[in-house]
């Protein structure tokens, strides 16, 4: 996936920074399809993507692997868990 989405992001003059400061929107059109693929609120897969944010996004394999774990994370979210940050900065998960 990476071999195919840097040629992309470089064609159209982007950066994942670019990429991932346009996923914070509710009202990205993609934003809209993966919470209906994921059965959740637009705010909760935003929300997700909020979790799972890390400074591995400044690479495309950075970026395309916190998209996943937005997808996972989702997922935990729509099953009724929260997303919580511990001391260490690690995200946890509580139930409720």
């Amino acid at each position: 996936r990476e071999m195919r989405a840097r040629p992309a992001m470089e064609d159209a003059g982007t950066t994942p920074r670019v990429v991932l400061d346009a996923l914070q929107r509710e009202n990205l059109g993609w934003n809209l399809d993966k919470a209906s693929e994921f059965g959740v609120p637009v705010k909760t897969w935003v929300r997700a993507l909020k979790a799972v944010e890390t400074d591995a996004a400044e690479s495309v394999g950075g970026l395309l692997f916190l998209l996943h774990r937005a997808e996972a994370a989702a997922a935990m979210m729509r099953a009724g868990y929260r997303p919580a940050t511990d001391p260490s900065g690690r995200l946890t998960w509580s139930r409720g």
